[in-house]
């Protein structure tokens, strides 16, 4: 099962078939487009499989930061204009800059 980090540490995730799949990424002129609608469902199943994984305690901070991993997931897809390679680097980027 995926699980949704705060601090988008999954390296390669969204280059995975079935990850792009789920997000509904379509070739189109040579291009990878993002699916907006299946996209957002993928984002809310990740927000919503990560929460058993929150230790006893923290419930409330692992909500709060897992709920803003998925605005900032779904933001990143609004900026990439629906396009998975600019996606893909937008989210790159952030995680490169958290280390």
């Amino acid at each position: 099962m995926l699980t949704l980090y705060p601090d988008l540490t999954v390296p390669g995730v969204f280059d995975d078939p079935d990850v792009r799949e789920l997000m509904g990424v379509n070739e189109h002129d040579g291009a990878l487009w993002i699916h907006k609608e299946s996209a957002e469902d993928l984002i809310y199943r990740f927000f919503l499989s990560s929460l058993p994984d929150i230790a006893p305690g923290y419930f409330e901070t692992g909500v709060i930061e897992r709920f803003q991993t998925a605005e900032r997931l779904g933001a990143a897809i609004e900026r990439s204009g629906y396009s998975m390679e600019r996606f893909v680097e937008d989210i790159t980027a952030q995680r490169s800059t958290k280390g």
